[in-house]
């Protein structure tokens, strides 16, 4: 059956505006590199493309909260190493001046001022306008200035790191030319006794710890609800070389200790122990009980939030307590959050089922040993006069620094590990994005050499096309007359 010339009109009518549209769309795919304009366009794989790109913008999420993780540690851990650095050299400065040099001493104040305020500066560190040794709370500084924690608030009227020792020298009777560290003494000559009697006001001063003798004498302690006291009984049989030693504890939780000698005619030497017992004990705590106490009063400043301060009660005698919020006395040089666990306090989702928890507060252990212990050489300066007693603190804050340095070296080693485990997150992330990118570019995207070789047919059909349109359009009835 023959197909009427209008039909066949119409066929090559509707093959042309395919082609061209068809047409269209290959040139559209050159010029974009895109399958199609929107999701509609890639039919049965719409769906997989739309899961793919939700998977790239939940990746890109991922990647930007890693860059802000990873930015925040950085800070972090330059801070750790400077802070370690510091405690080093001040460390070194310290012990080298209390038992080899005594000539670095005076510089201990001048060194420790820059470190303690640099310190403290480092402690105020943002990224992105927000604290990173708050803890969570990062919209205000976590540390004050070195003048206020040193010398106090004078707008409040609260107290610094300078009167806060000097309560706490009062509290331990550093300067009690009675009894010197609350341990008083008595002789009994007609006996032939020594007493040594600590009043305990809640363990300020010394602690009798223990008291031993080279020679027979009786030593006894008495224990009541109110203080220790320690006879020794048989001093008649003293001979002039015999010794008594006396174990002292300190605030700081280290011990001392005095040796004394019997010496003169026996008939005095018990008067004489007794006064050398006193001599003794007075010097202890011009020196060690001094550094001591310096040191106890500048950790309960930086070490617990609220500090813990000195009040004097009505008879005189010290209590130590937590500073009240409500009416606070001194300084509280950490404004930052607290709790049991700052790593918890700051979080960040690195993936699906892959949480970090990196929180770090100015107030930790590694922080706040390491400026107590520096700040107390910019509180108590040098002085000549005393220059065994600042031996004795260049010493025990020596130590002190070398021990917050492997505190440093452990809180460097946690935010280390946590690095690690960001890194290995992220490393993952951009594989999973290389594949999924790969696999949209797959449907979403072209083969632009298919698509040429296809452009390329289309032009040669709709060329074929034209040439069967142009012939059907020149048909008359002669020329139909002649097929």
């Amino acid at each position: 059956m023959r197909i009427s010339t209008l039909t066949q009109n119409t066929q090559v009518r509707q093959t042309v505006t395919r082609l061209q549209a068809e047409m269209a769309q290959a040139q559209n795919q050159l010029a974009t590199s895109k399958r199609a304009e929107t999701h509609g366009g890639l039919g049965r794989t719409a769906s997989q493309s739309l899961s793919l790109r939700a998977d790239l913008n939940r990746i890109e999420q991922n990647t930007k909260t890693i860059a802000i993780a990873q930015t925040r540690m950085e800070v972090m851990q330059t801070t750790f190493d400077r802070t370690r650095e510091n405690a080093e050299n001040l460390s070194l400065d310290a012990l080298t001046g209390a038992h080899q040099n005594d000539v670095r001493l005076p510089t201990l104040q001048v060194t420790a001022d820059a470190m303690l305020g640099e310190t403290l500066g480092m402690m105020n560190r943002t990224v992105g306008g927000r604290y990173i040794f708050g803890g969570s709370r990062t919209d205000v500084p976590p540390a004050v200035d070195m003048d206020t924690v040193l010398h106090g608030d004078p707008k409040t009227g609260r107290f610094g790191l300078v009167q806060q020792i000097a309560d706490r020298a009062r509290a331990d009777q550093v300067d009690d030319a009675t009894a010197p560290g609350g341990l008083a003494t008595a002789v009994d000559t007609t006996a032939g006794t020594v007493t040594l009697t600590d009043v305990r006001r809640d363990g300020f001063g010394f602690t009798i710890e223990q008291v031993t003798s080279s020679a027979g004498i009786d030593v006894t302690t008495g224990q009541s609800a109110t203080d220790t006291s320690v006879t020794l009984d048989n001093l008649g049989a003293l001979d002039a070389d015999d010794t008594v030693t006396v174990v002292v504890g300190l605030p700081d939780g280290e011990t001392a200790e005095i040796t004394v000698t019997a010496d003169g005619p026996l008939a005095g030497r018990a008067q004489n122990l007794h006064a050398a017992i006193d001599r003794e004990l007075a010097a202890l705590a011009g020196t060690d009980l001094a550094a001591a106490s310096a040191l106890r009063a500048s950790a309960d400043f930086f070490e617990t939030t609220p500090p813990k301060v000195v009040r004097f009660q009505a008879d005189g005698a010290p209590v130590l307590e937590e500073d009240d919020a409500a009416s606070p006395r001194a300084v509280w040089w950490y404004a930052g959050s607290t709790g049991d666990d700052p790593r918890g306090e700051v979080a960040a989702e690195l993936d699906e089922g892959t949480t970090i928890r990196y929180g770090v507060r100015a107030d930790e252990p590694a922080l706040s040993r390491t400026l107590s212990r520096v700040a107390v050489f910019s509180a108590v300066p040098f002085d000549d006069a005393e220059t065994d007693m600042y031996r004795a603190l260049a010493d025990k804050a020596g130590r002190g620094l070398q021990e917050a340095m492997g505190d440093t070296e452990r809180l460097i080693n946690e935010i280390g590990a946590i690095q690690e485990v960001t890194e290995t997150v992220d490393d993952r992330n951009q594989t999973v994005k290389l594949l999924a990118e790969t696999q949209l570019g797959d449907i979403e995207g072209i083969d632009p050499y298919e698509v040429t070789t296809r452009l390329l047919a289309f032009e040669t059909q709709l060329q074929a096309s034209y040439q069967v349109t142009s012939r059907l359009s020149g048909l008359s009835l002669v020329n139909v007359l002649r097929f």
